[in-house]
C-alpha cells in the first residue's frame, strides 16, 4: 500500500534525534508562561496555512474570544510543570510533495517532506525559552 511505502520511507526523519526527559524538583522553579507571550504567538501565526490533525486554524485563535488566551497559557505551563505534552499536539501530517515535475514522479526522492503541526503546537513552540532549572522546549 501506497501509505505504507511513504511511513516507511520518511520513518526517521523526526526519531533522528534522542532527548532526555525535562526534571523539575520544585514545581514552584518553574516559570510560568504569561499571557501576553500567548496573545504574541497567536498574533504571530502565519493565516490561510493548511491546518493540522487538530483541525484548528490560525485564524480561529485569532478571532476567538479573549478568554481563551489566558486558558491557553495555563494549558502550556501545565505542560512543562508536569513535563506532559499531548500526542495530538505532537502529532504531525506528514505529506510528499513533489520536488520537480518533470521529473521521474515515480520515485521518491522527487519528493520532499511536508510537515503538518498542528495550530495550538504552533503557539507553544513560540513560547519555548528556556525556563526552570534547565532548557526546556516545547
Amino acid at each position: 500500500m501506497i501509505v505504507n511505502f511513504w511511513q516507511h520511507h520518511y520513518s526517521k526523519l523526526f526519531t533522528c534525534v534522542q532527548s532526555e526527559p525535562f526534571q523539575v524538583d520544585k514545581v514552584s522553579s518553574v516559570e510560568t508562561i504569561k499571557t501576553h507571550e500567548v496573545y504574541q504567538a497567536i498574533k504571530e501565526l502565519s493565516v490561510n496555512k493548511s491546518i493540522g490533525m487538530d483541525l484548528i486554524s490560525a485564524e480561529h485563535l485569532k478571532f476567538a474570544s479573549s478568554r481563551v488566551v489566558p486558558l491557553l497559557a495555563l494549558c502550556f505551563t501545565g505542560f512543562i510543570m508536569h513535563d506532559f505534552i499531548p500526542e495530538s499536539l505532537m502529532n504531525v501530517l506528514l505529506l510528499p510533495v513533489i520536488k520537480n515535475k518533470a521529473g521521474k514522479i515515480g520515485s521518491s526522492d522527487n519528493y520532499r517532506p511536508i510537515a503538518l503541526a498542528s495550530t495550538l503546537s504552533k503557539a507553544g513552540v513560540s513560547n519555548s525559552r528556556p525556563r526552570g532549572p534547565q532548557s526546556c522546549s516545547f
